[in-house]
């Protein structure tokens, strides 16, 4: 029996349909921290830098997942900088790349379903999120849904002297079906200015009423 070449294809194409596809077996969110880097492991020049407002950024990996962390130090209290970052409604107006919040579902006091829109190099990334919220202390989530293959992150607050040192970390599989321009995206150059925008949502909100205009 002869079969043709488009014939063959398709019977290739639909074998391989069959079996779902090989998804990596990643641990869960903790198991990534004991590859972050400590703030007691930071430099005095790395610790001048916060105080002067900047933003100190290491590239990480962990898990066979790309990924990054961050510290900045926030001239807010961490009661102002948690309402800050559980203000999921108004995040597309302010935070770096958010285009849209698409979804806040709180299944419990402390757990949330966020669903993000990211306006990421060459097309959006849609995506949801499970956050699970320590009240002032710790956020961490992990992907539910969406175009990203593998998300886990967090938040991490600090009593600091003259604010908040807000502590961030996010690890991503971006998959194979999107540029490598994403994952650089998410692990480096969008982690940055994030943060620089979560600080100058923290000085807009929080500045004195005197040095406003």
């Amino acid at each position: 029996m002869r079969f043709s070449v488009r014939t063959i294809f398709l019977r290739l194409f639909l074998l391989l349909c069959t079996f779902p596809p090989a998804v990596p077996a990643y641990a869960a969110a903790p198991d990534f921290e004991r590859d972050l880097v400590t703030y007691g492991q930071l430099t005095a020049e790395q610790q001048a830098s916060l105080a002067s407002g900047k933003v100190v950024r290491f590239q990480r990996e962990s898990q066979g997942m790309e990924g990054a962390q961050a510290f900045v130090l926030l001239p807010a209290s961490i009661s102002e900088v948690w309402t800050l970052l559980v203000d999921y409604p108004t995040m597309n107006t302010w935070m770096h790349n958010v285009k849209d919040i698409t979804q806040v579902t709180w299944v419990s006091p402390e757990v949330a379903h966020v669903g993000y829109v990211i306006d990421s190099p060459l097309k959006d990334v849609a995506y949801l999120l499970e956050r699970t919220h320590t009240k002032e202390q710790r956020i961490r989530w992990q992907r539910l849904s969406g175009d990203l293959q593998a998300v886990y992150g967090g938040y991490d607050l600090f009593p600091a002297a003259g604010g908040t040192l807000l502590h961030y970390w996010s690890f991503v599989d971006a998959g194979l079906w999107l540029p490598s321009s994403v994952k650089t995206f998410f692990a480096l150059s969008g982690m940055q200015k994030l943060m620089e925008s979560i600080r100058a949502e923290a000085i807009s909100r929080h500045r004195p009423r005197s040095s406003r205009p």
